[in-house]
C-alpha cells in the first residue's frame, strides 16, 4: 500500500521547510565570485579603426573606389540603406563607383563612435557618415560595421548602414 508512504512524505515536508526556514539545515556554500577580467585596451583598436576609417574617406573624396574597395574583405557584404546587400569586393566595388558618382563635389567624413571587442582580430564600430555638400548642406547617417584584422590591417567584414539621422547639437 502506498497511501501511507505518500502521507508520510506529505506530512513531513512542511516540517522539513519550517525547520530549513528557521536556519537549522545547513545552508549551501556561496557561489565563488566571478572572476574579474582584466581591462581592455580600447585606445589601440580605436586608433587603428580610426586610421583605417581615414583611409577610407581619403579614398573616396578621391573618387579611387578601387582604393575604398580594398578597406573591405574579399568576402565582405554591404547592407544598405534600403536593405540591399552587396556581397564581394567586385560588386561593392561597383556599387561604390555608383556612390562616388552621385556624390561628386561632395565631402565625405566619417566619426567613430564606439567600438567593442568580440575577440583578438574582430571588433565592432559604430560610426557616423557625413556628406557635405558645396553649399554647406549635409547629409548624416549611421552605421555599424564588423571590423576583421588580417595582415595586421583592420578591414570591413560587415557593413550595414542606417537611414538618415539627424545631428545632434
Amino acid at each position: 500500500m502506498r497511501a501511507p508512504t505518500i502521507l508520510a512524505f506529505a506530512l513531513c515536508l512542511p516540517l522539513r521547510l519550517l525547520i530549513a526556514a528557521e536556519g537549522d539545515a545547513p545552508k549551501p556554500d556561496k557561489p565563488p565570485a566571478p572572476a574579474e577580467s582584466p581591462a581592455r585596451d580600447m585606445s589601440a583598436p580605436r586608433t587603428e579603426l580610426n586610421e583605417a576609417l581615414s583611409n577610407f574617406t581619403a579614398a573616396f573624396n578621391k573618387g579611387d573606389a578601387k582604393m575604398v574597395t580594398a578597406c573591405f574583405t574579399s568576402d565582405a557584404d554591404w547592407i544598405d540603406d534600403q536593405g540591399a546587400i552587396m556581397r564581394g569586393r567586385v560588386v561593392i566595388q561597383r556599387a561604390l563607383e555608383d556612390s562616388i558618382a552621385a556624390h561628386k563635389g561632395r565631402t565625405l567624413t566619417l566619426r567613430l563612435d564606439s567600438v567593442r571587442t568580440l575577440g583578438p582580430d574582430v571588433v565592432v564600430g559604430n560610426a557616423t557618415s557625413t556628406f557635405t555638400g558645396p553649399d554647406k548642406s549635409t547629409e548624416t547617417a549611421a552605421f555599424i560595421a564588423v571590423y576583421v584584422k588580417q595582415d595586421g590591417k583592420w578591414l570591413i567584414s560587415v557593413l550595414t548602414e542606417t537611414s538618415e539621422v539627424e545631428e545632434e547639437e
